[in-house]
């Protein structure tokens, strides 16, 4: 499991005196239990999709500010905050690539009346697609994909 894996990492972090990994894994540590206890699950044994889940949205936080720090020129600020995005996606499954997101598309349209004219069949095409694909998707690429598939193929 993943929070295992963690665990010995976080261990090992702070044997070896790596305060900055030490610092990174006990925020992921602490995102998860504060998950937890708000759906009332504190004390079980996290499931590796709710992990998925918290450690997904601390990469998004982490990328907003990066992006937020580099319009400052906060570039020590930029440089944490990608280290500590690169220590998360160590954790995360791999996104699922455009090509992939692309096809998944195709299909779904082809397998489902679409009518790509019709506004509310972008929303049809996320949710649809993101069902399909499961948790791995990254949200803003995938409505960005499919905004060009329906305005290539109206």
């Amino acid at each position: 499991m993943i929070i295992d894996r963690i665990s010995t990492d976080l261990k090992n972090a702070m044997l070896s005196g790596d305060k900055s990994l030490t610092g990174v894994l006990r925020d992921l540590k602490s995102a998860l239990l504060y998950e937890q206890v708000s759906q009332g699950n504190k004390g079980e044994q996290p499931s590796d999709e709710l992990v998925n889940k918290v450690f997904s949205k601390e990469l998004k936080k982490r990328k907003d500010a990066i992006a937020i720090y580099e319009k400052a020129g906060e570039t020590d600020r930029v440089n944490k905050e990608k280290y500590e995005s690169e220590i998360i996606s160590k954790y995360l499954p791999e996104p699922v690539s455009n090509e992939d997101i692309i096809s998944a598309i195709s299909i779904y349209v082809s397998g489902n009346d679409v009518d790509l004219t019709n506004p509310r069949s972008m929303g049809q095409l996320i949710g649809g697609v993101k069902q399909n694909l499961g948790g791995n998707v990254d949200g803003s690429e995938l409505a960005r994909l499919v905004k060009e598939f329906i305005s290539e193929n109206k």
